[in-house]
């Protein structure tokens, strides 16, 4: 069960990566600016993969 979740998560924050950097390029003035907001997009976007494969983990542990 945690499978199906962490490769759906997966599929949606790839997605929401995507459009977040193609943002940050539209948007950004300078490339330090894009930079910097790149890397805070790719760092919520693992912190929010890390909670996501930890919680799929407790609830297979728990439920299952």
């Amino acid at each position: 069960m945690h499978k199906v979740i962490l490769t759906l998560a997966f599929i949606v924050l790839f997605g929401e990566l995507s459009a977040g950097i193609l943002l940050c390029i539209k948007l950004a003035s300078s490339e330090v600016e894009l930079i910097l907001k790149i890397s805070f997009i790719v760092g919520v976007i693992v912190f929010t993969l890390w909670v996501i494969s930890w919680s799929a983990y407790i609830m297979d542990k728990t439920l299952f």
